[in-house]
């Protein structure tokens, strides 16, 4: 197995509850393990093996949650997976992909950083403009689910095309008479366009975002002028999004409502939460500041140490940073947490304080 549990879990397995906490080691037979990528990818594959694990001793009533006064199944909404960036959440997302485990990744990153407010965005310059050569752009986004087969049927028939076309004025006529949110209703069920994402994995997750952008939209539609008013500033914030993720809470992505999903969730975000089962796959991964401005606890005050005569002092700086950062992590579970470590591996100073008996 890629990853094996030392310890059980305060969950109960076939009847008996076992303790708060495993760790969770890399096999040292994996040569193929060369870099910190590549560690990534294996802690990922292992904690997804274990929540497959868990999930299918819970569908064959073997896991539950219990407590003095009452006893649930547990499901998949239960597990979390604390994350550091969206480079891990993407690695943990992909390895429980490939398993069939539904799951969500609950970040700071912006609705407007999406594919689905990327893709809007082409469609509306277009119906703004009218521009076939847009449009036709505009509806070859995968979002949209339609098939080559059906793109080139447009180019090559005159008469499908036109009512493709019939469809771009009619949307701008709605955008302009009935508002932006009527509009992109109006298309997206005009193409049956839900039950398509539905039938697609985290099709829900469009549907979530789409319903989002358009309540934005719509809501803003107040703030500015008309139809270009509303565009220009719909543009500047996909555009900025590319660049920074420093919106607002409004702005984040949004989670599937009493969605059954598994949640990938940053660090930070999970301040002040709590989740039943949560896993840390990446644990191992501190990392050493390097940066050269850092708190001096002699001074009590911010120093700028260019020249690197403060090094070992901002380096156990952002040490004690990591290890209150840990802290949060170890302590969102309330009934079970898997740590994964790295056995073989001095990889970082963070893991060398912590000593971890076999």
């Amino acid at each position: 197995e890629m990853l094996r549990s030392l310890v059980g879990s305060e969950m109960c397995i076939r009847d008996r509850p076992t303790s708060a906490l495993s760790w969770m080691y890399v096999n040292t037979v994996q040569k193929e393990i060369k870099n910190k990528s590549g560690l990534t990818e294996h802690m990922a594959q292992g904690c997804a093996e274990e929540i497959v694990s868990l999930l299918n001793a819970s569908t064959d009533k073997q896991a539950c949650l219990k407590s003095e006064k009452d006893e649930s199944e547990l499901k998949a909404k239960d597990l979390a997976v604390l994350v550091r960036n969206r480079n891990q959440a993407k690695a943990m997302k992909d390895a429980l992909t490939q398993r069939g485990v539904g799951c969500v990744y609950v970040g700071q990153d912006s609705i407007f950083d999406s594919h689905e407010a990327q893709a809007l965005l082409m469609l509306l310059l277009a119906v703004h403009g009218l521009n076939e050569k847009q449009y036709r752009n505009a509806i070859s986004h995968p979002i949209w689910m339609l098939s080559l087969d059906e793109l080139h049927n447009y180019v090559a028939c005159e008469t499908s095309w036109e009512a493709q076309l019939e469809m771009l004025y009619r949307c701008h006529d709605i955008w302009l008479k009935q508002g932006i949110m009527a509009m992109i209703m109006f298309f997206i069920h005009e193409r049956a366009l839900p039950q398509k994402w539905l039938d697609q994995h985290n099709g829900e997750r469009s549907i979530t975002n789409f319903l989002h952008i358009a309540e934005l939209l719509q809501q803003s539609t107040a703030e500015h002028q008309g139809m270009q008013g509303l565009l220009s500033w719909y543009e500047k914030q996909v555009t900025q999004s590319l660049i920074t993720s420093n919106d607002g809470e409004q702005k984040q992505l949004r989670l599937e409502s009493d969605a059954n999903l598994v949640q990938i969730v940053t660090i930070h975000k999970s301040k002040g939460l709590e989740y039943p089962v949560v896993f840390l796959p990446f644990a191992w991964d501190g990392k050493e500041s390097k940066d050269e401005i850092f708190y001096d606890e002699t001074t009590q005050s911010l120093r700028c140490d260019l020249a690197d005569d403060f090094k070992p002092q901002r380096i156990k700086e952002g040490l004690a940073e990591e290890i209150r950062l840990l802290y949060v992590a170890l302590t969102r579970a309330s009934s079970k947490c898997y740590v994964g470590i790295p056995s073989f591996s001095d990889q970082t100073a963070l893991l060398s304080l912590i000593h971890i008996s076999e």
